[in-house]
């Protein structure tokens, strides 16, 4: 015998006096409707991306390809610093903002078919106005936008 009173045995014995129960509800939880709210980080993704894709077709696409057009010019004239601005941040803002929405379809997590919807709509606007940037027409549109100035 050891110096509490076993028999100096290792483990441990449940006790049947004392005995803890807790009720377990085995019915699922009610499926919760979308909010805007949870919507909130997908629809900036997507506002951005279609900022950034509208102004760079308007601003120096549009207005690269038909010079005397005057609704490309005057959204290139009033728009000048966020229009000069989509050159640079256009690669970053649509690869990064399709990519992360890219990822989270790839993920399959618990997406609402509306926030699928709109991580589909953000990647297939970032992959178009990626390709548009890149296209030789883009390319030549950035160099007469930058030289203009």
């Amino acid at each position: 015998m050891t110096a509490n009173g076993g028999t100096g045995m290792l483990g441990a014995v449940p006790s049947t006096g004392a005995t803890v129960t807790t009720p377990v509800d085995d019915r699922a939880p009610a499926p919760r409707r979308a909010q805007v709210s949870d919507l909130r980080p997908d629809l900036v993704r997507l506002a951005l991306v279609v900022v950034v894709d509208v102004l760079f077709l308007f601003g120096v696409l549009l207005t690269y390809l038909n010079d005397g057009w005057y609704g490309a010019e005057w959204v290139a004239n009033v728009f000048i610093l966020p229009v000069t601005l989509t050159v640079f941040f256009l690669p970053w803002v649509t690869v990064g903002s399709a990519g992360f929405s890219g990822y989270r379809l790839w993920r399959g997590g618990p997406l609402t078919p509306v926030a699928r919807a709109v991580c589909l709509s953000v990647v297939v606007l970032g992959a178009a106005g990626f390709v548009t940037y890149i296209t030789p027409w883009g390319v030549d549109a950035i160099r007469w936008l930058l030289d203009s100035d």
